[in-house]
């Protein structure tokens, strides 16, 4: 969707003509660049009424020996219901006079309007917002779309010459102290009074509201089989955090004038609803109850994945039950012939993609080390590394990309970025094992960014890729540590599983979300965000929605508000601007002091397109995810589109 601006008035332009005039100013001989047009005259009234219409403002010129003499023009009155032109000249666009061309008469411009062109300014075309910008930085520019443009304005409200003072001020506007001098200087530009601006921007919202209905109006929901299914998800990614990426984006990277009236991709999905994220034991979930839910269908315990809420936390004998043992939706994609690949910005083996393959009674059995140091037998309960390399579904995933490296590599093996010693205390390497499991096939292993980008895609079936020895680095520090970005990750996944006729199945997360806001990094939190958002939009443009389902959600929300208190200083309330909020270390204001800020238990948002995307709309359970994508893929052993289910 593109940013729309405030669109302009209903005058019609037949002719614009640039054109350079020589003006006398106390005895100088000064050049001015202009911008105006033939057949019309603008007379703006001072008081219009609601039902003013511009078309009843154009009046014919006057002779245009009267407009250009600098001594003798006319001086509009007060019953012409005009407003007096403002002298305003701006060094950008001056250049030499084309010849044989004739000046057209001078457009009446609002004084005060003239002060502040920061509104004004928007109502330029892109590219020549752009070639401003690049010669004159206190332009504020923007864009306008639509065939009924009226003109451009080509203000610097900080350059106004007279004599050899420039002025800097409303004042100087209001007082017209500048004026008598140059009072018939030639504007450069078509300025709008400050009513019709308000009218302007009022009928901006209401064009944006019918484009939006236009727009839902046209869609209809797509009713065909799911071939690939794609699920985005943001660990910790609240609706306020969207909010704020949103903004952010807007910001920095659209370079909007406020950076609210941008959008993140998943902000242009068709269907959105909201999940309700609870645990089968707790109001506010954790990321391993929470992925048993998304991915194998069932509410489960804080703190365990992939196992039913019939097995507690820490409980070896009930992990290895097969009655309390469930499968995923990568398990059933593998069942139906697809490919499968799981991303995580995070370790492999951490909560949210272990879900995916993982049947533990505590979510931090990442290795056969921390098994014991909660007094059980590893060698009677696998940890998460262990089953995916040797269990099911694990050891048939296609694309692995994530961080971890220490979870696989034994006590006697060090990791090559940071030199610590592997986690493992049962001497196993883990990634050579996952070599000689694949040593028949088309197999990688990659350790840093350029090796992932240098992997032959159309000739590897099988790729592991480890990038750090725990969590990958935050999105800024990513290039320095020879991590791979999250779209980067994406786009090598997808290159690699669309070659499958059958379809697959991907899962991605950005992990990173949650933990910055675990530290109250606010400012990182948002820019993870961010990143994710340009992987979905890497997906988006790699697929077709015709075969291609995605899905962007959470598995819970954090405390984050859009809102900041500290304290008081000298009985006054704390301007937090005073802090240094674009530094990516600074830690918001906790409202209740702690050692981690905490996760939220509100609802958190799903965002779809694709087949059947319209079944993830209203407030539907957690739960209720992989049972819809299932059905929509045709996939698993509850209700398939495929077999008329429901119809």
């Amino acid at each position: 969707m593109i940013i729309r601006k405030p669109p302009t008035s209903k005058v019609k332009v037949k002719n614009t003509v640039h054109f350079l005039c020589g003006l006398r100013c106390w005895g100088l001989q000064i050049l001015v660049g202009c911008v105006l047009l033939s057949g019309i005259t603008w007379a703006v009234p001072l008081s219009p009424g609601p039902d003013f219409d511009l078309t009843q403002a154009a009046r014919p010129n006057p002779p245009l020996s009267k407009i250009l003499t600098s001594e003798n023009a006319p001086v509009p009155s007060a019953s012409d219901g005009i407003v007096e032109i403002v002298p305003v000249v701006s060094p950008s666009i001056v250049s030499a006079p084309p010849e044989n061309v004739s000046p057209s008469p001078a457009p009446l411009v609002n004084k005060r309007s003239a002060v502040f062109p920061q509104t004004l300014m928007r109502n330029m075309s892109l590219t020549e917002a752009e070639t401003l910008s690049s010669t004159n930085s206190n332009l504020s520019t923007g864009i306008i779309h639509g065939a009924e443009k009226i003109g451009q304005v080509l203000l610097d409200s900080n350059l106004l010459i007279n004599d050899d003072s420039i002025c800097r001020s409303e004042e100087c506007f209001e007082t017209g102290t500048q004026m008598p001098s140059m009072r018939r200087q030639i504007a450069e530009a078509i300025l709008m009074s400050d009513i019709r601006n308000k009218n302007r921007a009022a009928q901006y919202w209401r064009d944006e509201a019918l484009d939006a209905l236009h727009t839902k109006l046209l869609q209809r929901p797509i009713e065909a089989v799911a071939k690939n299914i794609i699920l985005f998800l943001g660990d910790g990614m609240s609706t306020a955090t969207i909010t704020a990426a949103r903004i952010l984006k807007g910001q920095k990277v659209d370079n909007l004038p406020f950076g609210e009236e941008g959008e993140l991709h998943m902000d242009t999905f068709p269907y959105s609803g909201m999940s309700k994220t609870f645990c089968s034991d707790a109001q506010v979930a954790d990321s391993a109850c929470s992925a048993t839910a998304y991915l194998c269908g069932v509410k489960a315990n804080s703190g365990t994945i992939g196992l039913t809420p019939d097995a507690t936390k820490n409980n070896c004998t009930a992990q290895n039950n097969p009655a309390y043992q469930l499968s995923s939706i990568l398990a059933w994609a593998q069942a139906a012939g697809k490919s499968t690949g799981i991303i995580s910005t995070a370790r492999i083996t951490h909560a949210s993609p272990a879900g995916t393959y993982a049947r533990i009674s505590n979510r931090n059995w990442e290795n056969d080390h921390e098994i014991k140091q909660d007094r059980n037998n590893p060698d009677e309960c696998d940890d998460i590394a262990e089953q995916l390399v040797f269990g099911d579904p694990g050891r048939n995933i296609n694309v692995i990309l994530g961080g971890g490296r220490l979870q696989f590599l034994p006590r006697a093996k060090r990791d090559p970025e940071n030199g610590r010693k592997g986690y493992r205390t049962d001497g196993k390497n883990l990634i050579e094992m996952w070599k000689q499991e694949k040593f028949e096939t088309r197999h990688a292993y990659v350790e840093g960014r350029e090796q992932l980008l240098n992997v032959d895609t159309s000739n590897v079936d099988y790729l592991l890729g480890l990038f750090a020895p725990s969590h990958m680095e935050y999105y800024h520090e990513q290039e320095k540590h020879d991590d791979p970005s999250l779209p980067e990750m994406t786009a090598i996944a997808l290159e690699i599983l669309s070659r499958n006729q059958n379809g697959f199945f991907l899962f991605v997360e950005g992990a990173r979300i949650d933990h910055a806001h675990h530290l109250d990094a606010g400012l990182r939190a948002l820019w993870e965000t961010v990143e994710l958002d340009r992987a979905v939009k890497k997906a988006d443009a790699m697929t077709n929605d015709l075969d291609t389902l995605i899905l962007v959600t959470a598995d819970h929300s954090h405390v984050m508000t859009i809102a900041a208190f500290k304290g008081f200083v000298n009985n006054k309330r704390y301007n937090i601007s005073k802090d240094p909020v674009d530094d990516l270390k600074y830690r918001q204001v906790p409202n209740i002091p702690r050692k981690s800020e905490t996760h939220g238990g509100d609802d958190v948002l799903m965002s779809a397109k694709g087949p059947f995307a319209h079944l993830f709309t209203g407030t539907q359970q957690q739960s209720f995810i992989p049972h819809a994508l299932a059905y929509a893929a045709c996939i698993g052993s509850g209700p398939k589109f495929c077999d008329n289910v429901f119809y």
